[in-house]
């Protein structure tokens, strides 16, 4: 009897412990507003910005000034777009479907006679933006593959046809382009994009080495890039076994490459950390987020204003982190209104320029030295640059989940006394300017942002 009441016991204590176990993750579970949300890393810490303005933290590489096209038209996407993203000063712009029958008909009278005609008018738009092209190599044409997303019939023909695409982009006596990149085949994790793993008849680490090999024996070629595997997610186990592959093949692995879709921007460099972990102090190539937005589905959040706070504080935490980061899509495809990933509507919805557009206008103003700052919050997050002596910029956005309106205390020292002008300015918002006296070397101000909100300050002398 008393074994059984003993048992009942803790029959009751492990039912009681389930239930309680079962009320927390259910209290603890997010509560999805109409709008994803960002889930911070850490509580909540008001703003207080201090920058020092006589410090020199080294040139500031605008590596956000990139962007990704996918294939939403079949041909001349880009050219209606060139007059707007010429204004982004944009450094590269990547397009995929380079290789397919339906969209630039590269192949399709065979590699003995290739036909260019299509995807230069593709390139020469890119090139008029001012951007250099970045090529995702794929997908496969029918002379080559039994469909699109599928491995060669013959690996020999698909490293020549990456040898002839090197050496018309980037050979010295053809487009005579230098610093082109070519990224290998486009999320080849994705079941749509042909599901690749790592080993087995459809081996990816296969694809790259013929590629690469394709590419090394272009010749009179000038300076490239080849890398990948430009996968959905930073995928350590991807990453990893391409590189150790290449260490092991003697192949080159000039940049590696994934895609990054979430509101969250504190996942950007945790992903970079990670790898870094992952990696043990081994040296690492170019880092290459090659596709990257708040959320991997078409969506009325690419029309929002929080999609414009979100480029900032994402392009915040990615400073000096990776090499490139190529934002989707310049561009929406027909028929989608303003609820595509692009960053322009269509030209047959008005070729609208939408919130995150107006934000890459804004980035692509960041110039100069970038200067020591201190203070920012769980929230609030900023970076000042100095142009010159004469003109201070320091850039600000309140985003994440709760974000309340902050009016955030600003202090710049080691200024030189005398005459200056301040301008204050509010994405989408108000702008103000003010003459102010400087006599102590230091300059205090307190800048109001509501929730995803981004502003920037001007220091400049008289």
């Amino acid at each position: 009897m008393e074994v059984n009441l003993e048992n009942r016991a803790i029959v009751l204590l492990l039912i009681l412990n389930l239930l309680l176990s079962g009320a927390i993750w259910f209290l603890l579970q997010p509560r999805y507003p109409p709008l994803p949300q960002v889930f911070l890393q850490l509580p909540y810490q008001p703003a207080n910005i201090t920058v020092d303005a006589a410090s020199d933290l080294g040139s500031l590489k605008p590596v956000w000034l990139a962007f990704s096209q996918g294939g939403e038209e079949m041909d001349g996407m880009l050219e209606p777009t060139v007059s707007k993203m010429k204004a982004l000063q944009p450094k590269y712009i990547r397009i995929d479907h380079i290789f397919d029958d339906d969209y630039y008909g590269v192949v399709s009278e065979g590699l003995a006679n290739l036909d260019w005609r299509k995807l230069d008018l593709e390139v020469e738009a890119i090139l008029a933006t001012g951007a250099k092209p970045f090529f995702s190599l794929g997908y496969m044409p029918k002379a080559l593959a039994s469909g699109k997303t599928e491995a060669p019939r013959n690996w020999g023909e698909w490293s020549e046809l990456v040898r002839a695409t090197v050496e018309h982009y980037s050979g010295k006596n053809a487009k005579n382009l230098s610093g082109v990149y070519y990224e290998v085949w486009n999320e080849p994790d994705l079941k749509f994009f042909g599901g690749w793993s790592r080993s087995g008849e459809k081996n990816y680490l296969a694809l790259y080495e013929a590629s690469v090999r394709g590419a090394m024996a272009a010749r009179s070629v000038n300076p490239f890039y080849i890398g990948g595997p430009a996968t959905t997610s930073m995928y350590p186990g991807w990453l990893k076994d391409l590189y150790h592959f290449c260490s092991a093949k003697q192949l080159r692995l000039d940049f590696l490459s994934w895609h990054r879709y979430t509101l969250n921007p504190y996942q950007y460099a945790a992903d970079v950390m990670s790898l870094y972990n992952e990696f043990a102090g081994r040296p690492l190539p170019k880092l290459v987020i090659s596709e990257w937005g708040p959320t991997p589905e078409k969506s009325i959040i690419y029309n929002s204003e929080l999609a414009a706070a979100h480029t900032f504080a994402t392009v915040r935490e990615l400073i000096e982190q990776v090499d490139l980061v190529l934002a989707f899509e310049i561009k929406d495809g027909p028929n989608q209104g303003k609820s595509g990933w692009g960053i322009l509507t269509h030209e047959q919805a008005g070729l609208i320029a939408k919130p995150r557009y107006w934000a890459f206008s804004w980035l692509a103003k960041v110039k100069g030295q970038r200067l020591s700052l201190t203070g920012e919050g769980s929230q609030v997050r900023a970076w000042a640059t100095k142009e010159n002596e004469g003109k201070i910029n320091l850039w600000l956005v309140n985003f994440g989940e709760g974000a309340v309106l902050e009016g955030v205390p600003v202090t710049i020292q080691n200024l030189a006394n005398g005459q200056w002008r301040l301008t204050k300015e509010i994405l989408f918002g108000t702008k103000s300017q003010l003459e102010v006296l400087i006599t102590n070397g230091v300059f205090r101000t307190n800048f109001e942002l509501a929730p995803n909100q981004v502003g920037r300050l001007i220091l400049e002398r008289k």
